[in-house]
């Protein structure tokens, strides 16, 4: 915890433990170090890849996640990943990553889009 500010101390010190606990860890999952790690419990959901080969690629990891995973599984990943990085996965999805129904969902949990203004689904391309 030396690697925070004055600033972020104090901060920090307004937060519950968990909240600060939650900053601290999610700061150190976006630094790559345990991103991994963190999610080798969903690497389930890539089901046809081996596990190393599957956390190569941690967007697709979050993406298979919020489109096929268990309510219990969305909620962790929500608590490792955080909105933001979701949110990140969401509008840089690869085709195919997401179906319509999840994407409609995920696009009005986590972006202000108004009612009836989803954004249409990647699509491939073909040259």
């Amino acid at each position: 915890m030396s690697g925070l500010s004055i600033d972020e101390k104090v901060q920090c010190s307004n937060l519950s433990l968990k909240r600060f606990v939650c900053a601290f860890l999610r700061r150190w999952f976006y630094s790559g170090v345990a991103m991994d790690e963190s999610l080798r419990r969903f690497v389930k959901y890539i089901w046809w890849k081996s596990p190393e080969e599957a956390l190569r690629y941690p967007d697709r990891i979050i993406a298979r996640v919020m489109d096929r995973g268990t309510t219990e599984d969305v909620f962790a990943l929500i608590e490792i990943v955080g909105r933001d990085r979701m949110r990140h996965v969401l509008e840089n999805a690869e085709p195919g990553a997401f179906d319509a129904k999840s994407w409609t969902y995920w696009n009005y949990m986590l972006t202000d889009i108004s009612l009836g203004q989803v954004p249409p689904m990647p699509e491939r391309r073909f040259r």
